[in-house]
């Protein structure tokens, strides 16, 4: 209840993060352990010159130098990449399927975008989770 109160108490969060939070309280088997306390970081209001602020700002400028000439760029356009079946026809009545590999096939700037969006706003820290 005193991790509940203290979630509901935070007007910074929005309503879906104290449901997430909630429920992952709710959920998990921090539940059953006496005098449990979580911890969460809220991206919106950490401190200034903090280690979670200097590790957000490394992300933000890794991320913006991020150009063709990087060498992350070929590992970030192999994360939607996989192997796929190609049907070639050879003759009238001969197919052949050749296994190829394909690469992500978004621009720059749309990975840009996506990577920011997946850096998550809350960082739950527990001795249990």
């Amino acid at each position: 209840m005193e991790n509940k109160q203290k979630i509901m108490k935070d007007y910074s969060l929005k309503n879906y993060e104290k449901f997430l939070l909630v429920l992952e309280l709710y959920h998990s088997k921090i539940i059953s352990k006496r005098n449990y306390i979580i911890n969460y970081y809220n991206l919106r209001n950490i401190d200034d010159f903090s280690a979670l602020y200097f590790a957000l700002k490394f992300i933000n400028e890794f991320i913006e130098q991020l150009n063709e000439e990087s060498n992350f760029y070929y590992p970030v356009l192999s994360i939607d990449s996989g192997f796929y079946n190609y049907n070639m026809k050879i003759k009238e009545d001969v197919n052949e399927i050749i296994s190829i590999h394909g690469f992500n096939m978004l621009s720059l700037e749309e990975i840009k975008v996506h990577l920011k969006e997946i850096i998550p706003e809350l960082f739950i820290l527990s001795n249990y989770l």
